[in-house]
């Protein structure tokens, strides 16, 4: 079918990390192809100095990203198809190298050994034309759109209050898939 880009912003800097700055989407673009969507993927602002801090310390970091296919309806969307994504990064000290562990929804399908941070930095913040799932028979001849979140790091206030550390909801173009 094609390329359905929603670009927000500049593109992020290869890795750079940017202190201070609010987490966000630098890119989000989808490919549908034989009912099956793909998207690439890119934050900015993911590292803070706390994310950071966990790195160095060795403890594993995982960014968890969730996307789902929905139609729109009047009350409330409607979810075709969910899927979640989590890049695990944890730095060994000893070896000075980083593994990066991905998986989709619970099943692991990657691990890469990097030596340097910008190697690492760059995979966990940009998944690059990943098969996210199949359109159902059901959304087929629908207009549908993919929407993604990204939890940077799970943290509590005062023990009791959630206080995650993400980037905003971003929504694609509504397109439909035929096929």
């Amino acid at each position: 079918m094609g390329t359905l880009n929603l670009l927000c912003g500049a593109a992020a800097l290869g890795g750079v990390i940017l202190w201070g700055a609010e987490p966000r989407f630098a890119e989000f673009s989808l490919r549908v192809e034989h009912r099956v969507v793909s998207a690439t993927v890119q934050v900015e602002g993911a590292f803070s100095p706390e994310v950071m801090e966990r790195i160095r310390s060795g403890f594993p970091v995982t960014f968890i990203y969730t996307f789902n296919l929905k139609s729109e309806r009047s009350i409330r969307d409607k979810t075709w198809s969910r899927t979640r994504i989590s890049v695990t990064c944890k730095y060994d000290p000893v070896r000075v190298e980083y593994r990066l562990n991905f998986r989709k929804d619970g099943q692991l399908f990657d691990t890469r050994y990097v030596h340097h941070w910008t190697e690492a930095s760059r995979g966990m913040i940009a998944l690059e034309n990943l098969a996210l799932f199949d359109v159902p028979e059901e959304a087929r001849g629908r207009p549908v759109f993919v929407t993604s979140r990204v939890n940077l790091l799970s943290r509590t206030r005062w023990l009791i209050f959630p206080d995650d550390l993400e980037a905003p909801e971003i929504s694609s173009t509504i397109f439909t898939v035929y096929e």
